[in-house]
């Protein structure tokens, strides 16, 4: 970088230099330009003095001749003749005037003319002096250039580096964003913490309210269980055969009615045995009507077949119209208040048994009935 600083320093001097002597020998042409201008028009004033001496001659001549044709009018132009003469010796002093101006013109030129060459070969010196060095010059340029690829070469693989530096920048100013913006969300948790800290006072007195009213439900719960133990324990003996079975569930009476509802595959229809089971159960909800219902509706996971696929496009509509045929049972026969029951669907999703065979497939197409004391609810 120094030596390509030095020649360009170098060549800009050089330039300057270049610049100063085409300056200097413009003023010498332009000077000589002018003397040369000045010389003509010098010249041409002579020329313009002797055309007019020449003509002051032939007029000269011309009154001679006029003197010597008419001699007998001398007298009267012996006043103009001496008039003209008298013109003449005054044009005749002008020119000498004019001649010695020429002379001292030319003197003066000629000194110009030989400052103007002792100038121009101290220029031509002083251009082979720059010529000279303008070969030197070109030498260090080579060498320069030689110099340049080298520290081309060396700039690419700083330029690389430099490169791989700033990646690596960005990475740790990203990460010190990160932090920063770590440290501000802290601050702002720290904040939050001391905002929480009074809620959770605040909270944990609402705690022991909840705590102390869900003691009071749960209490509320255990007598109702109590209540229906009797009415439970005649609802279990209904279905204590192999087929029919109800689960009871702590503060849930689940009861699993499978193959007695007697889904064939693809079908919705109540029948059978489900008549029968679905009667018992809804006498039994109408004599109790703080109890609510959930019907959940199955099915197996075979596809639906042609005979019902525009009607039921998938399982979860099949299993879901299963539970709707149930609660729309108990409704149409018992006149169980819809707000008492619940529909869900689970499609294939919840399979009881394994569906890899035929009797586990049919005891997945159920419903699963679950009664919750409204106490619960």
């Amino acid at each position: 970088a120094s030596l390509t600083e030095e020649f360009i320093r170098e060549r800009e001097e050089k330039e300057e230099l270049e610049h100063e002597i085409e300056q200097r020998r413009q003023e010498f042409d332009t000077r000589v330009a002018s003397l040369t201008e000045e010389f003509i028009r010098e010249r041409e004033e002579k020329d313009e003095l002797n055309k007019e001496i020449e003509v002051i001659r032939e007029e000269i001549d011309r009154l001679n001749d006029e003197i010597i044709s008419f001699d007998r009018i001398r007298s009267e132009m012996q006043s103009a003749f001496d008039k003209k003469l008298q013109e003449s010796l005054t044009i005749q002093e002008e020119l000498k005037a004019a001649r010695e101006k020429l002379e001292i013109a030319g003197e003066n030129l000629k000194t110009e003319l030989k400052y103007l060459g002792d100038e121009k070969e101290e220029l031509q010196h002083d251009y082979n002096s720059l010529a000279a060095e303008k070969d030197k010059l070109g030498e260090d340029y080579e060498n320069l250039l030689s110099e340049k690829e080298t520290l081309l070469s060396e700039n690419i693989r700083l330029a690389s580096e430099n490169g791989r530096l700033a990646a690596e920048k960005g990475i740790f100013e990203k990460r010190i964003s990160e932090i920063d913006k770590i440290r501000d969300e802290l601050d702002l948790a720290v904040a939050e913490n001391q905002s929480l800290k009074m809620e959770n006072g605040n909270l944990e007195k609402q705690i022991r309210q909840i705590r102390y009213e869900k003691g009071a439900a749960e209490k509320k719960v255990e007598e109702k269980i109590e209540e229906y133990s009797t009415e439970i324990a005649q609802l279990q003996e209904m279905y204590r055969d192999k087929d029919h079975e109800l689960k009871v569930m702590r503060q849930e009476y689940a009861a699993s009615l499978f193959n007695q509802i007697n889904f064939n595959s693809g079908g919705t229809r109540i029948a059978g045995d489900a008549i029968h089971v679905l009667t018992q159960l809804g006498e039994f909800l109408s004599q109790h009507n703080d109890l609510n219902i959930q019907v959940a509706g199955h099915a197996d996971n075979e596809p639906i077949s042609l005979e019902y696929v525009n009607k039921y496009p998938s399982n979860w509509e099949l299993s879901a119209a299963r539970a709707a045929a149930v609660i729309n049972y108990l409704y149409s026969q018992f006149e169980i208040a819809p707000d008492r029951m619940e529909l869900k669907a689970y499609s294939f999703h919840k399979p009881a048994y394994p569906n890899d065979t035929e009797d586990g497939r049919k005891k997945n197409r159920r419903v699963e009935i679950f009664l919750k004391p409204d106490a619960i609810q």
